[in-house]
């Protein structure tokens, strides 16, 4: 019998239990903020949630930090965050970490 070529396994990419889908800044009226969607990929809800965000001047130094957070995500929910940015000088920013339990 002719023996088939042996099939590649599919790269199955797992995703992390809470992944950052997009975010942005933005600016309004009486501030500005950092916005971003971070949705639940699992089949649990989240007690708590929390999106670290770094904050960093023109040299690219860290100047602060900022945060938010909500209670109770769901399974396969996403949420909409925004967190304020206190510091004027920031002009960057990088998503630290998101944790939840």
């Amino acid at each position: 019998g002719t023996s088939s070529p042996p099939v590649e396994f599919a790269e199955t990419q797992s995703k992390p239990d809470l992944e950052v889908l997009d975010y942005s800044s933005k600016a309004e009226e009486y501030g500005r903020y950092i916005v971003g969607r971070v949705r639940n990929n699992t089949n649990h809800e989240y007690g708590y949630v929390q999106v670290e965000i770094n904050l960093y001047d023109k040299d690219g130094d860290i100047v602060g930090s900022t945060l938010d957070n909500i209670n109770n995500l769901g399974a396969g929910q996403t949420w909409k965050f925004k967190a304020l940015i206190m510091n004027d000088d920031a002009v960057k920013f990088q998503i630290k970490d998101v944790t939840g339990f």
